[in-house]
């Protein structure tokens, strides 16, 4: 095998080749055995976290990055059908899952949250339920992507007190699936939301690292903050969701959801394009 070789990207591979590779491959081994995507060194080294979402059952959401951050199902959240393999559905009112604080949740290059997501129902326009939680730290604090009643999403970030945001030109559809990616970049003060590939949307704003909150969880959707409060829950199914310690390129963003290498980058030999089954 030549070093070129070495090069997998992202895919989607059998289980047998997956093997082969992750035994052959340098650097990419890093990955768990829960997961179904192979990454390239250089995105495995910035990875935070990965929770396919493939157990199919029990009370654990496994962290494929083999870094140990596993989430807890809390209040009867399912597992269904995913974009690939399996996934979890959120019931919008009170199901999420809790990832406890780590260190490596404080992101002070930056980051970027990647994930497919499906929408099943259109969020309720009552007052107080402004917006849904699809995956962030405490909701908003210091980052996350929300979904708002008008269903456009928005990410924000928190630098020092204020709040940074971006949000999307189009609704998020209902009962479709839809790759997602929320990057910001500290040093130059950039966000940007991507969808199915493509760059959407950017802003800028003053630079600076993401705000340290020491403690806080990072969740799967958002339980409603008292009983008979604001309904934060994500009504619908997430699954493959990435944390990467800085903000990534276009083109890892792209090569992420088709599921194969930047096409434009001929010395990479395996590409192997997603199917949605």
């Amino acid at each position: 095998m030549n070093r070129n070789t070495e090069r997998v990207i992202t895919g989607r591979l059998p289980g047998a080749l997956l093997l082969f590779l992750l035994l052959l491959l340098p650097g990419v081994g890093e990955l768990g055995g829960w997961g179904a995507i192979v990454l390239d060194p250089s995105l495995a080294r910035s990875l935070v976290a990965y929770w396919p979402l493939n157990e199919g059952a029990g009370e654990e959401a496994q962290d494929a990055s083999a870094r140990g951050r596993i989430g807890r199902l809390r209040n009867g959240p399912t597992w269904t059908a995913g974009w690939t393999g399996r996934a979890l559905r959120f019931d919008g009112l009170d199901d999420y899952v809790w990832v406890p604080y780590h260190p490596s949740f404080d992101l002070p290059q930056g980051f970027s949250l990647v994930l497919w997501a499906r929408l099943e129902a259109a969020p309720d326009t009552t007052p107080g339920n402004d917006w849904r939680l699809l995956v962030g730290r405490s909701g908003f604090r210091p980052y996350g992507l929300a979904l708002e009643q008008n269903r456009q999403l928005t990410g924000s970030v928190y630098v020092g007190e204020r709040r940074r945001s971006i949000r999307s030109r189009e609704e998020l559809p209902v009962g479709e699936w839809v790759h997602l990616a929320f990057t910001y970049e500290a040093s130059s003060g950039t966000l940007r939301l991507y969808r199915n590939g493509a760059l959407e949307v950017e802003e800028v704003s003053n630079p600076g690292p993401p705000d340290v909150q020491a403690g806080r969880p990072l969740t799967l959707s958002l339980p409603a903050p008292s009983a008979g409060g604001e309904r934060r829950a994500w009504p619908g199914v997430l699954d493959e969701i990435l944390l990467f310690d800085r903000a990534l390129r276009a083109e890892e963003i792209r090569a992420l959801w088709v599921g194969q290498p930047d096409p434009y980058n001929r010395s990479t030999h395996i590409a192997t394009r997603r199917a949605h089954r």
